[in-house]
């Protein structure tokens, strides 16, 4: 199936409306290639002049807010506040009081920078059911007056499903008309659900967001997964994470059980353990099959491929994107070049018995569930893989004793070959909507 959508790329269901609003723009990322990729970590309020991210305020709302200090109440009225920002820290331009809201700090009233001020000696903090106080401020802080106050962020919401399909997509929305998807629904289990970030594959999973991580174990030989749920409202999923082979499971929640018995796989041992305190446990009860999409590279010449995830009529951009050069997917990152990503990290090694001759080593993840990489990482370098490491590994253990070092299942180690030029990557620019 996702061969034969390669090949007729014309025949994918159209994209679905994308669009900035008066106020709120969306950005794009236009690389020297011709290719295009929309921004979706941020977006850009064109009166503020600076990057906006949707967030929870305390009066039930969310708006589009720029990153901020934190504004502290220096009054037992919490009438009066100053706005603080971390000793050598880069200073945001505004500033937001906090109100609480059953324990949970959310932000209240944004203020623009002002001057600088001298520290208080006790602050406050202002809660539902009054002004609560005073505290110590702490230290290393430098203090400012709070300027003027902007009162008119632009609110957002989440749309509806949208989609006849099981797996269909949510969207942001702004009251000032900007849309942009930016989750799927699961409608067979009636949650939203997030695709797997993962490199290199030609399918995800869409996993569901109440999914619930197994912890523990219903018998002695830790085969049988088994749930602690802390909460009254029990999942129709659980998921597990099996480091041998690097893949996810995921079952049908089943029926309730006392506990103990209760078991947890530690050290590689399946130990018996008490169970936590109010937790309900429950039993898997067979694989439950997620929700998939396709990743359909874009039939272009361009070096760069976007890529969409694809289900019946849904098709939404991946973050990803394809270089063909490289024969790898990349990630745009802080020098805006779509760099090769990997989970294969190199390490320092030795190839005598002495530990007197380095050797530079790539653990690659081998896993049932690992694609095939073609580059490692180090630091913020970039190296091609050259082939398996065949011979004899020395690393200093404990006490720097030079002993023989086994990959952990299931890594392989590789040679490398020479630095990547991050010159060669493609680069791009920021583009922002009229």
């Amino acid at each position: 199936m996702l061969l034969a959508l390669v090949a007729c790329g014309d025949n994918l269901p159209p994209r679905d409306d994308v669009r900035s609003g008066q106020r709120l723009k969306l950005a794009r990322w236009q690389y020297d290639d011709g290719t295009r990729q929309l921004e979706t970590t941020w977006y850009y309020d064109a009166v503020l002049r600076e990057r906006c991210t949707p967030s929870a305020w305390s009066d039930g709302n969310r708006y589009c807010a720029p990153p901020t200090d934190e504004a502290v109440y220096v009054s037992d009225s919490c009438t009066r506040a100053l706005g603080r920002t971390p000793t050598a820290a880069t200073p945001a331009s505004w500033f937001a009081t906090t109100f609480y809201l059953q324990g949970e700090p959310l932000r209240s009233r944004l203020f623009e920078r002002g001057e600088a001020t001298l520290a208080p000696v006790t602050i406050w903090q202002k809660h539902a059911n009054g002004c609560i106080g005073p505290m110590s401020p702490g230290e290393y802080f430098e203090y400012f007056e709070l300027g003027r106050e902007v009162p008119d962020l632009v609110r957002m919401h989440r749309s509806e499903p949208r989609g006849d399909g099981e797996l269909t997509r949510v969207d942001e929305i702004s009251d000032d008309g900007l849309r942009v998807p930016v989750a799927y629904y699961d409608r067979r289990l009636g949650v939203a659900c997030t695709p797997a970030e993962r490199a290199n594959v030609e399918s995800v999973e869409c996993v569901p967001d109440d999914a619930a991580l197994v912890a523990y174990f219903h018998e002695v030989g830790c085969l049988e997964p088994e749930l602690a749920i802390m909460s009254s409202i029990v999942p129709a999923t659980a998921k597990q994470y099996v480091e041998r082979t690097r893949c996810w499971h995921y079952f049908a929640v089943g029926e309730e059980v006392t506990a103990p018995p209760l078991y947890e796989a530690l050290g590689g041992s399946c130990v018996p353990v008490a169970p936590p305190a109010g937790a309900h446990f429950y039993l898997t009860a067979g694989p439950h099959q997620t929700q998939g999409l396709l990743r359909v590279r874009e039939a272009s010449t361009r070096r760069l491929a976007t890529i969409d995830r694809v289900r019946d009529d849904l098709r939404v951009p991946d973050p990803l994107l394809f270089d063909r050069e490289l024969a790898t997917e990349c990630r745009r990152e802080g020098d805006a070049r779509c760099s090769p990503v990997t989970d294969a990290m190199i390490e320092q090694f030795f190839s005598d018995g002495a530990c007197a001759t380095r050797l530079d080593l790539a653990l690659v993840p081998a896993g049932d569930c690992d694609p095939p990489v073609r580059f490692a990482r180090k630091g913020d370098e970039l190296y091609p893989l050259d082939q398996p490491f065949t011979g004899t590994i020395y690393w200093l253990s404990t006490g720097d004793t030079c002993a023989v070092y086994a990959p952990p299942v299931p890594f392989e180690a590789w040679t490398i070959g020479p630095l990547l030029d991050r010159a060669t990557l493609v680069p791009a620019q920021l583009t922002i909507d009229p």
